[in-house]
């Protein structure tokens, strides 16, 4: 007698078992490796703004050098100050200050913005309101986002951290919201291995992140 074709309810339910079996294992995984790879993605593309800025703020250094020099001028008077600080992007060059600020794109435009991401007023970049210089720092938000669009080409958001002219760290994403940090030139997998709450870092975004947590001190861990 002819044994009929087809599989028996038990044989099914031993296929579908393993089907399942895999796709357990899978799909955790390839989520995994999608994940990985959209943030190495953004780590290098983080590395090629890092590059980018540094360029363009050694230019911003030679520009305002010497009204940062008259402005320090033993004897300066008030006005010659005043004529000095309408040159400048960065905040009031006080010889005892460390000069740091922030950078940030958010896909279509960049403007100096506070350690939070909020954008540059007279009271939060050490000016006070008859010293501030809108029309500067117009200037200078153009001319770092245009440079460095030039370089990366890329719809993408980015946050830079700048100390003494120099580019300490750059963070960025494909968007506002995403989640997918990319960083330069500490990432996220080294702070995981340091023991950061990686979750909350990526909750921050990057208009809000923590940009001492990606230069190369992380002492925050």
């Amino acid at each position: 007698m002819r044994r009929q074709k087809g599989f028996t309810l038990i044989e099914l339910v031993i296929i579908v078992a393993i089907i399942g079996i895999l796709l357990g294992v899978l799909i955790p995984s390839w989520g995994y490796f999608l994940e990985r790879g959209k943030v190495k993605s953004q780590n290098n593309k983080a590395k090629s703004v890092f590059n980018a800025a540094q360029t363009i703020i050694t230019d911003l250094d030679f520009a305002e050098r010497r009204y940062v020099i008259a402005y320090n001028k033993a004897g300066a008077t008030d006005a010659e100050k005043g004529e000095a600080l309408k040159h400048l992007y960065s905040q009031v060059p006080s010889v005892d200050t460390t000069r740091e600020w922030y950078y940030y794109w958010d896909g279509t435009s960049g403007y100096r913005c506070d350690a939070s991401g909020n954008r540059l007023t007279a009271d939060n970049a050490g000016y006070t309101n008859g010293q501030f210089n809108s029309l500067q720092i117009d200037e200078w938000n153009e001319k770092i986002g245009k440079y460095i669009d030039k370089i990366v080409d890329d719809d993408i958001v980015y946050k830079i951290y700048v100390k003494d002219y120099k580019v300490k760290s750059v963070v960025s994403a494909r968007f506002a919201t995403d989640r997918y940090l990319g960083a330069y030139p500490t990432n996220t997998d080294m702070l995981d291995d340091l023991g950061a709450d990686i979750d909350a870092i990526r909750m921050a975004h990057v208009d809000g992140a923590l940009m001492t947590n990606f230069d190369l001190d992380t002492s925050e861990f």
